[in-house]
């Protein structure tokens, strides 16, 4: 097997030319009246057109790798993944002399990887309107389910044109596959041509080839069926609306095609545009508490079935900025200081836990919202802070619930120990609880300051390895907390 390494680039090329020109002194000067007269007009006929010429339209090539990479084509792995997984090879094709071929890491790969993955991506993006599918050829060692592969990804956010078909089987044969683009029109300028994913199956790694991936026209493709991925949605007041991805069945050759696509391919209505509006540019907005279905086209289609989206109320003025001097804090979260937990990770998704956490703004105040929250961890365990200097614990909470007798938010401190390690034996924790009756007290539609001192954790007998923040919700119908202003002073 003869194998290309892909950063592997050679480029040739010559110029070769001769010329012989020869002229009398009558044609010199006739020639040079000439060149005056056409320098004039060239003048005179660039002030006519100025700003009339557009910009070169983008180019509609269809190949992404037949026989080598289209035109400007590069491959480039995601990030966590084998990254020299993809590779060229000279000694299998399904035609020409090359394919792709991508290997699967297996246990103990010294990549230290379980799974490969990556994007073919156009240094130019492509004008891809005249197509209405992504086609390749695929085969691999043995039976196996291919994660994920499609178009509209180019390894950098935000991707808003993703169609992809998911747990594709492929087998030791060489078999064609069609990705359908929902709709060709959204795509004028696309860099994201054909990206995969894949990983280890049964514990074990595997080999995939691809060949002849490339866009087409194709007059077997019919019958899209839309339907949505859930039936509900909840926004917050003057938030930005997120409908999941949908999932459109087309009728390919015979053949039921499913694929996974962006819910901006869709346009949208909305039954009551006081609670969510749709905008010029295809997004929506909640605008007041309330409930508004909404439904969807893709091109002369209409989607099966629609969403309710349940708009909740938020607070229309971010927390108080604090005024404590910058020397004498140390901020997990806020617009107003400078972070020492940079890379704190809100979205730990622990077991059992069923919070669902998103960010929110306010004229550019920052803030995240903690929705159907039972608990959630907040992770710092990379960045631990040593908080021994430190006498004041800060957070600023505001929830739309209503609050009764029986509802409590939970603030817990996490610290790692000496060794810094969790589970070492020297963990140390507290939680700290909020009720109607507790100073400060809970309440709804306010910001709540919480200002306490740090003795007020007193299970937390060590505070110089700091490592996790745990928030909690239970009793009535508490589940949604905005939060802000996460910082220790002294």
């Amino acid at each position: 097997m003869i194998l290309k390494n892909i950063h592997q680039i050679s480029a040739q090329s010559t110029l070769n030319g001769a010329g012989d020109f020869r002229m009398n002194r009558k044609n010199k000067s006739y020639l040079f009246a000439i060149m005056i007269l056409v320098v004039l007009g060239g003048l005179f006929s660039c002030e006519r057109e100025t700003g009339i010429l557009g910009p070169a339209p983008f180019p509609t090539d269809a190949e992404v790798f037949i026989d080598g990479f289209g035109p400007s084509v590069e491959p480039q792995s995601f990030l966590g993944t084998k990254l020299d997984a993809l590779q060229i090879d000279e000694s299998e094709a399904y035609s020409g002399t090359q394919s792709i071929i991508i290997t699967i890491p297996g246990p103990g790969d010294l990549s230290g990887s379980t799974w490969s993955g990556g994007a073919l991506v156009a240094g130019i993006a492509r004008d891809l309107t005249g197509y209405n599918a992504l086609t390749f050829w695929a085969k691999a060692n043995k039976s196996l389910t291919l994660n994920s592969v499609g178009l509209g990804n180019d390894n950098e956010a935000p991707n808003p044109y993703v169609v992809e078909r998911v747990n594709v089987p492929l087998t030791s044969s060489w078999t064609k596959y069609v990705i359908p683009i929902p709709l060709p029109a959204k795509l004028p300028q696309e860099q994201g041509l054909f990206y995969y994913s894949e990983g280890q199956e049964n514990g074990e790694g595997a080999t995939i080839w691809l060949d002849e991936i490339q866009f087409e026209s194709l007059g077997t493709i019919a019958h899209p069926a839309i339907s949505f991925a859930s039936t509900s949605a909840t926004a917050y007041q003057g938030s930005t609306v997120s409908v999941p991805s949908v999932t459109i069945s087309y009728d390919v050759d015979g053949t039921n095609v499913d694929v996974v696509a962006s819910s901006n391919y869709l346009s949208f209505s909305s039954s009551d545009t006081s609670i969510v509006t749709i905008n010029a540019d295809g997004t929506m907005t909640a605008n007041n508490p309330g409930s508004a279905t909404i439904t969807a086209t893709l091109g002369d289609n209409s989607a099966t079935g629609s969403i309710t989206v349940n708009v909740d109320y938020a607070p229309v003025s971010p927390a108080a900025d604090p005024t404590h001097d910058a020397a004498d804090v140390m901020a997990l979260f806020s617009d107003t200081y400078t972070s020492v937990t940079p890379n704190m990770n809100w979205y730990t998704y622990w077991t059992w836990s069923t919070a669902e956490v998103n960010e929110f703004d306010i004229d550019g105040n920052e803030m995240m919202i903690f929705s159907k929250l039972n608990f959630a961890g907040v992770e710092f365990a990379d960045e631990q802070i040593d908080a021994s200097a430190m006498t004041h614990f800060h957070m600023d909470i505001w929830t739309p619930n209503y609050i009764t007798a029986s509802s409590r938010f939970i603030i817990k401190l996490v610290d790692f120990g000496a060794n810094g390690a969790y589970g070492g034996g020297d963990d140390t924790e507290h939680a700290l609880t909020l009720s109607t009756t507790t100073t400060p007290a809970l309440s709804s539609n306010s910001w709540v300051s919480i200002d306490v001192p740090m003795t007020a954790f007193t299970g937390a007998t060590a505070q110089s390895h700091l490592a996790q923040l745990v928030l909690e919700c239970t009793g009535g119908a508490l589940t949604t907390i905005f939060v802000d202003n996460v910082y220790l002073y002294r």
